[in-house]
């Protein structure tokens, strides 16, 4: 048996795909780190159709390198997607199209290894795609049983405000994506990320700019602790976050996540089983 290429796609900022790497260099076997958000600027990929059949694809960046056969076995774990940002010498005019060219390319990548037959493409581009809808991972979770909280998703400031005046004048507003700005400095990057934040008719009445930005509202809940629940195919795992005790966490885990403690927890067997359905569907 042929034994596949094994490439991860991830950002180099991923602890999981590298930890990946370092379990199965462990057990002897060799794998390819990915980094999509240094194509094109940092990184070349090709993809080479051949006239005698001897098509093949090729990437090389900065975190390796690899040449892959169409008709070689691959498993791909699409961790994590980066953005494609133009080179620095391009002109400003030029850089829309540059990255849409970009994107096409190593959108192209993935769906052609996606749809060879003898691959493992973790996972499927079309049910992750639907998967990381927001609005459709409320209502999957609603159909299994999951009570969700109150949301609304919009950009408009009317709704925005009738939806904060019925939630008692409060919500907690949120991104559909991650929201990570970078500035240069002398030693590389600084970054800061938009977190979920608390909301109220105020704050919307002095910011028409909301209507150019369609966000997550929803309604406010109290919190004792946080869980969180890790499923592998049948298998969940929980987590308990003590959130509350750290003032930086106590509304978005994730600002103050170096301080909060986590110890493993039980999960209800209804709540494994809603996991579970949420996850087929």
């Amino acid at each position: 048996m042929t034994t596949p290429h094994i490439i991860i796609e991830t950002l180099p900022t991923d602890a999981h795909g590298h930890a990946l790497v370092w379990s199965l260099d462990q057990r002897g076997v060799a794998s390819h780190l990915l980094h999509s958000e240094h194509f094109a600027d940092r990184a070349q990929l090709g993809i080479r159709f051949s006239g005698d059949g001897c098509s093949h694809l090729r990437y090389e960046g900065p975190e390796g390198s690899f040449r892959v056969a169409m008709n070689e076995p691959v498993v791909y774990w699409m961790r994590r997607q980066g953005m494609q940002v133009p080179a620095a010498g391009l002109d400003e005019d030029d850089r829309p199209a540059a990255i849409r060219e970009n994107q096409a390319t190593i959108g192209g990548f993935r769906h052609l290894l996606a749809q060879l037959p003898q691959n493992v493409f973790i996972n499927p581009l079309a049910a992750r795609a639907r998967a990381e809808s927001k609005p459709v991972q409320l209502q999957v979770a609603r159909s299994v049983g999951m009570h969700v909280p109150r949301t609304l998703f919009s950009n408009s400031p009317d709704d925005i405000l009738a939806f904060i005046e019925d939630e008692g004048g409060v919500v907690v507003a949120k991104t559909h994506t991650p929201l990570i700005w970078r500035q240069p400095t002398d030693r590389g990057h600084r970054s800061a990320m938009a977190y979920s934040f608390r909301l109220d008719a105020d704050r919307v009445r002095q910011s028409p700019s909301l209507r150019w930005c369609a966000g997550i509202y929803q309604q406010l809940l109290p919190k004792q602790y946080e869980a969180r629940i890790t499923v592998f195919g049948a298998s969940c795992f929980g987590t308990r976050l003590e959130s509350q005790a750290v003032a930086s966490a106590a509304l978005d885990w994730r600002a103050g996540q170096a301080q909060v403690a986590m110890t493993p927890m039980d999960i209800p067997e209804i709540v494994q089983a809603q996991c579970r359905a949420y996850l087929a569907a």
